[in-house]
């Protein structure tokens, strides 16, 4: 028998958990033994800690994309914005001949609103009740003679009652600008129809032209040697499909893609027939076979609209503008320049119990119906018709179904309290513009 080369104390001691074999090696079902495995506890902790470090990165993925879309908005508002000041300017809107100059010390107030004057058909901004059929703001309507003045001591320049307390906000168009009728300060101002023929029309002027739409798409059966004009099979469109398309006004464009898949041309559409499509510029040669046909048309969904405070001056007037960015503005829908009349301002009110010391003179509270409830969130914009002036709404410390208390980003001046509210819709962002200033033709 072999004799190991350790003394019997030096010989090295078996590994805790492992039970030596005759011989001095250890069997492999002690070595098994020896691995401990993980527990079910310590799985499921694992399983906690991962879950918890994945619920933190996917809760930062619907932030980034409403943040993503806030700066798309933004932006395009932005640009719309600049788009606008090059028109006023180009169109001279703040001149005499447009807006009235007012006397030293008064104040003309208006909105130019040349899609809202095309969808309501109305020279006044806002309308009134509690439900249908809504009624102008007030119900006044002086037709052309609406009045535009508010004077210093708070009468209004028109032929209406002296000492009227309050008018209509006036709405202008784009229509003929034909100067004022005489120097005489009370003088109807001429009406100010609009220039564009339908919606549509306006709607290109105010607007900024954003992602296409595609109102109709089909495989072609055909396309003519002129390599103009692509036909289809009345089996594989709808009736009306193509003959429904020829009644907008709105631009359209065609896109024609390739067999391949890989290559389209863009042509306008010069005449739309039941089940064919022309347009003026031919196809390369390499286009003879098509594989789709699609119509589409920019989706106009940012537009403006300006509201105007113009001030009398010793030797002319100062406008004052302020352009506000709607996003998918609706057509003719009166809820949205809906006045809630009579909100309670802190300044001259009573202070709520619940209401801060700080919050006087920024917190105020209305009533309404439930079916007419305001859009109010954080963050959104409400106008004052009265004094043409823009608010941001910063809370809402508390809402119900017919009552709500904002909280705005300023107070009012204290010559300009608040006495009417307009919450409209899809408003992206206010941005005030350059001050124009101009040397009046009356004093």
């Amino acid at each position: 028998m072999r004799r190991s080369r350790f003394p019997a104390a030096m010989s090295p001691a078996p590994a805790r958990g492992l039970s030596p074999r005759r011989g001095g090696r250890t069997s492999r079902r002690s070595l098994s033994a020896a691995r401990r495995g993980t527990t079910l506890t310590e799985v499921l902790m694992s399983i906690l800690v991962m879950s918890m470090g994945l619920l933190s990165v996917m809760s930062l993925f619907p932030i980034a994309f409403l943040r993503s879309a806030q700066g798309t908005q933004l932006t395009n508002a932005a640009v719309l914005k600049a788009q606008a000041e090059i028109l006023v300017d180009l169109l001279n809107l703040t001149s005499d001949d447009f807006i009235p100059q007012p006397v030293n010390g008064a104040t003309t107030r208006c909105v130019i609103d040349p899609l809202g004057f095309q969808d309501r058909n109305t020279v006044v901004y806002g309308v009134q009740g509690a439900g249908p059929p809504f009624t102008p703001y007030l119900g006044i309507d002086f037709g052309a003679q609406t009045p535009f003045l508010i004077l210093p001591d708070g009468t209004v320049e028109s032929d209406g009652p002296p000492n009227f307390p309050t008018t209509p906000l006036r709405r202008l168009g784009l229509g003929a600008l034909a100067p004022l009728a005489s120097n005489n300060p009370r003088a109807p101002y001429p009406a100010s129809p609009n220039i564009f023929a339908n919606r549509a029309q306006a709607l290109s002027f105010v607007a900024l032209p954003d992602q296409y739409d595609t109102l109709f798409s089909a495989i072609p059966a055909g396309l003519n040697a002129a390599r103009t004009q692509v036909t289809f099979s009345p089996q594989t469109i709808a009736s009306d499909a193509l003959t429904s398309l020829a009644t907008i006004t709105a631009p359209l464009r065609v896109v024609l893609i390739h067999a391949d898949g890989k290559r389209s041309q863009v042509r306008t559409p010069t005449a739309i027939g039941a089940a064919s499509i022309e347009w003026a510029a031919p196809l390369p040669v390499s286009f003879a076979l098509l594989s789709e046909v699609r119509i589409e048309t920019q989706d106009l969904r940012y537009t403006w609209m300006l509201t105007v405070r113009k001030r009398g001056t010793s030797g002319g007037s100062v406008s004052e503008i302020d352009c506000a960015v709607f996003l998918n503005r609706t057509a003719a829908n009166p809820a949205d320049e809906l006045v809630y009349d009579n909100p309670t301002n802190n300044l001259i009110a009573s202070l709520p119990a619940n209401v801060a010391a700080e919050d006087v003179g920024f917190t105020f509270e209305f009533s309404f119906t439930e079916a007419l409830a305001p859009p109010l969130r954080k963050g959104s914009w409400v106008f004052d018709p009265t004094f043409a002036r823009w608010y941001r709404v910063q809370d809402i410390p508390s809402k119900t179904s017919t009552f709500v208390r904002i909280r705005l980003d300023r107070r009012p001046a204290p010559n300009e309290p608040i006495t009417t509210l307009v919450v409209p819709r899809g408003v992206v962002q206010v941005f005030p513009m350059n001050v124009r200033r101009s040397e009046g033709r009356r004093l």
